[in-house]
């Protein structure tokens, strides 16, 4: 399959404008202006803010989804998800409560439970009038299964992730619908079943709980509605425990599961990756809310995505913080695994053509490393005006309060 050009998307994209003054030599300048923390959306979660204990304020971070509950799509999901579990949807919890929505759109349109089925019809969403309208905009796919979500920036005010003034693009969110009229029959007969597949425990099991509270609310929302096809939808829940050889299990019980028509899942990109050719093999449609590697579709007909590709978000923040935030020089800090990289990878190649200069890239391996201090000492030595993370949130508020215990943060 053909992979789509993200160029037309990085130039229509960027929107401006904020200030600040380049830092000196340990990254505070005369008149007190420190190096700013810019993050790819691995970072973007409510316990990024948590866990770095007042070091994240100020901080940048790309994300697919904002709650804004200016927009009534929203604000409908935003009341039901916190009416359900007292506490606000991350961009995870909404990503998979419209991939949810989306599968069961592909089996109506199919008219039965049938992969291939599934599969053409999720490939027959393939503009905006055809897409699903969900609370993270409209979700479509080119040929490669790629889905061309524009991209939000959050900024972490208040300690609060909150929409920033600074803006990449709003989106359609704001046409989103969420939930659905009540049906007038009740849904009956043998369950139709899906995966979830998701980190529900071990390292990235903040991001799994989110995973499946946005599945459950769309869950009973479609079988409080009539379920799908008159029948009700059920979850079969897949803990890949954000590794390998835990997404390989997991994909290996799926496809031995002759009911199972598609999944949801999975999370982390590595995950995706490894599970991809049994899905494939299977002929299990497989549709992922959190993979942004760009290898994660490649090379199977039966690999989705509802959010945008690294080589479009390493772009969107590297001209964000030459464009936006004016700013000329940046560290990064990057994860040794298929999502750091890659975003890593895209960034640096942006970069060159806008003119940032990368000082410094420092790996880090999230499995081993929980103190960051003599890392970010390297960083200070060179005294950026950003540091750049291509990371997950844990590592990320670590990096956080290590830049503002040395002084290279305010």
């Amino acid at each position: 399959m053909i992979r789509s050009r993200i160029a037309p998307l990085v130039l229509c994209a960027v929107a401006l404008l904020t200030t600040g003054c380049p830092p000196a030599d340990g990254g505070k300048t005369d008149d007190g202006d420190y190096s700013i923390i810019v993050g790819g959306d691995g970072v973007f979660s409510p316990d990024y803010v948590k866990l770095a204990e007042g070091a994240a304020e100020g901080s940048y971070i790309i994300t697919p989804y904002i709650n804004d509950t200016s927009s009534p799509g929203i604000k409908a999901f935003s009341e039901a998800f916190i009416a359900e579990y007292k506490q606000e949807p991350d961009a995870w919890a909404a990503l998979t409560y419209d991939a949810v929505g989306t599968i069961a759109v592909a089996i109506e349109k199919a008219g039965k439970p049938d992969r291939k089925g599934i599969r053409d019809a999720l490939a027959a969403m393939n503009s905006k009038e055809t897409g699903y309208p969900g609370v993270t905009g409209v979700t479509f796919f080119d040929k490669n299964g790629d889905c061309a979500k524009p991209a939000l920036i959050a900024e972490v005010k208040g300690g609060k992730l909150t929409k920033s003034a600074t803006q990449i693009d709003t989106s359609s969110a704001g046409e989103a619908k969420a939930g659905g009229d009540k049906a007038a029959k009740k849904a009956e007969g043998e369950p139709i079943v899906i995966g979830v597949a998701g980190p529900f425990t071990g390292g990235g099991q903040k991001y799994g709980e989110m995973i499946k509270a946005g599945a459950k609310l769309k869950l009973a929302e479609l079988n409080a509605a009539g379920g799908v096809l008159g029948r009700p939808l059920k979850i079969v829940w897949g803990d890949d425990e954000s590794t390998n050889s835990k997404a390989v299990n997991v994909a290996n019980d799926f496809a031995a599961r002759p009911e199972l028509c598609a999944v949801v899942g999975h999370f982390n990109s590595t995950c995706s990756l490894a599970a991809k050719a049994i899905y494939k093999a299977a002929e299990i449609p497989a549709l992922t809310p959190g993979s942004t590697n760009v290898k994660v579709c490649e090379g199977s007909d039966w690999y989705f995505r509802n959010l945008y590709r690294d080589d479009f978000q390493g772009f969107i923040c590297s001209d964000f913080i030459t464009k936006s935030l004016k700013k000329k020089t940046c560290v990064v800090f990057f994860d040794d695994d298929d999502y750091g990289t890659g975003l890593k990878t895209f960034f640096e190649q942006r970069a060159k053509e806008t003119g940032l200069e990368v000082l410094e890239s420092i790996s880090y391996d999230k499995k081993s490393v929980t103190e960051f201090t003599s890392l970010v000492t390297k960083a200070k030595s060179k005294a950026p005006e950003v540091i750049f993370i291509a990371g997950n949130y844990k590592e990320a508020a670590l990096i956080a309060k290590a830049c503002k215990k040395a002084g290279l943060t305010k």
